[in-house]
């Protein structure tokens, strides 16, 4: 489903829930209004895959058999200026308008700088390779390199909050849908090897890979929400995803080879924010948000060129994980 698609059913599901809500219901929670945001800040943290892999095939030396298996580790970075905008519809509390009763939120946001940092490729090898290329055994890390990586990231997320007031303190459920989009670019990557690998350093100027990975949270938690003064409110919300997904995909174009897969997991999104209404429509915020994702699965290679998959003797396990820190001020203006 294309991202536009996405973005215009999450806005038609606000619209309508909104708009299906019995007229005495709406009564009870206070006065309807909606907002418009923006703002700018920064993201930083890791969006990463680990996979392992093993061989039936042994090696026999000096009477001792070593099995081949290995493990590689690709860590993509996230070191950015982001924009964001979005819309903010709901009910104000019936006995004062600083509360919120029941609130929708959709937000949009995508990167504004390109250059994310060094992407890094690290590959541990066990000893049947190590004799297989270089007739000495070598422990631990054989092969790694550092590529500069560009991003071009968007994210939508879409919740609902609904609060039960004790005088100044609100604290109730929330619900919502999250999805991310992650593209990277590599150039001129730079290789060391280590022990018997120590020949194998090298490097190459322009592209040599893509990646994208692509996340799907839908997600609950709890959301708190206090008073400070009229004019100023402080918010915590914590939410767990059961059932999140990562897709990604890796193009490796010094060899001609494509990397997918799919993989499920839990997500942690745990935010907190202060916002201040310093005109009657006018409100400033700044937010800090934490998401992280750990997702298990399996990858499947395949020759970039003609889409032949490559069938070892036993599957790729994969895990895909990102860890995720933003903080952003933002400008919400009330109609």
């Amino acid at each position: 489903m294309k991202l536009v698609t996405k973005v215009l059913l999450v806005s038609l599901a606000l619209a309508m829930t909104v708009g299906l809500l019995p007229a005495a219901f709406c009564a009870d929670l206070g006065k309807f209004y909606v907002s418009e945001q923006a703002g700018v800040g920064l993201i930083s943290g890791f969006t990463k895959y680990h996979i392992s892999f093993e061989d039936d095939v042994w090696l026999l030396d000096h009477g001792t058999r070593y099995q081949y298996y290995g493990e590689s580790e690709l860590k993509f970075p996230l070191s950015n200026s982001i924009w964001s905008t979005g819309l903010v519809a709901g009910f104000k509390h019936p006995d004062d308008s600083s509360k919120d009763s029941l609130r929708f939120s959709l937000n949009w946001a995508a990167n504004i700088s390109e250059d994310a940092g060094a992407m890094k490729d690290s590959d541990w090898l066990s000893a049947a390779y190590d004799l297989h290329y270089n007739g000495v055994i070598h422990d631990g890390l054989d092969i790694y390199s550092e590529s500069a990586s560009s991003l071009s990231a968007a994210a939508v997320d879409f919740n609902a909050r609904y609060y039960f007031w004790l005088k100044r303190f609100g604290v109730g459920p929330l619900v919502g849908f999250r999805w991310q989009k992650l593209k990277y670019q590599m150039t001129d990557l730079s290789q060391v090897g280590y022990g018997g690998y120590s020949d194998w350093g090298a490097t190459w100027a322009g592209q040599v890979g893509y990646y994208e990975v692509e996340y799907v949270v839908p997600y609950f938690g709890v959301s708190a929400q206090a008073a400070v003064t009229p004019a100023l409110s402080v918010g915590l919300s914590v939410g767990y995803a059961p059932a999140a997904t990562a897709d990604d995909l890796d193009r490796h174009l010094l060899r001609d080879l494509q990397s997918t897969s799919s993989c499920s997991g839990t997500a942690q999104i745990i935010g907190v924010n202060a916002a201040w209404k310093f005109k009657e429509s006018w409100t400033l915020s700044l937010d800090y948000e934490y998401f992280a994702l750990t997702a298990d699965g399996t990858q499947h290679d395949y020759d970039a060129e003609t889409g032949y998959e490559y069938i070892y003797d036993n599957s790729i396990d994969d895990k895909i994980k990102t860890s995720q820190n933003t903080l952003k001020a933002g400008l919400t203006y009330r109609f």
